[in-house]
């Protein structure tokens, strides 16, 4: 799933890193600040909701959109603070249009 999310972010002119999992993620942030981060919710190790947690701490104004197949979660349950919740399958419009909202609604650009 990370590497379709990847490439259909890539595809429309975004610059994507991957990570292998949360830790990972939050390791690669240290070397290169990013705009948003596109989470899965359940992740070995760190998951998506504790990788955001550490996100709000590091860098609070970084949007995050979490992926789930969680059929209670969406934007407005508290576990995610905020964040904008996608579900699998995922459709490529709707998850272009979910990243242009985030990143609008934080003044980011690709």
């Amino acid at each position: 799933m990370r590497s379709v999310i990847a490439d259909m972010l890539h595809g429309s002119g975004f610059h994507v890193l991957q990570a292998t999992d949360g830790a990972d993620a939050l390791d690669l942030m240290i070397d290169e600040p990013v705009d948003l981060v596109v989470t899965d919710l359940l992740m070995p190790g760190v998951g998506g909701l504790e990788l955001a947690d550490e996100l709000r701490t590091r860098a609070p104004e970084t949007p995050v959109v979490f992926v789930s197949s969680t059929a209670d979660l969406d934007d407005r349950s508290p576990r995610v603070g905020g964040a904008r919740v996608l579900r699998k399958p995922l459709r490529r419009a709707e998850l272009l249009a979910t990243v242009t909202a985030a990143l609008a609604d934080h003044g980011s650009k690709r």
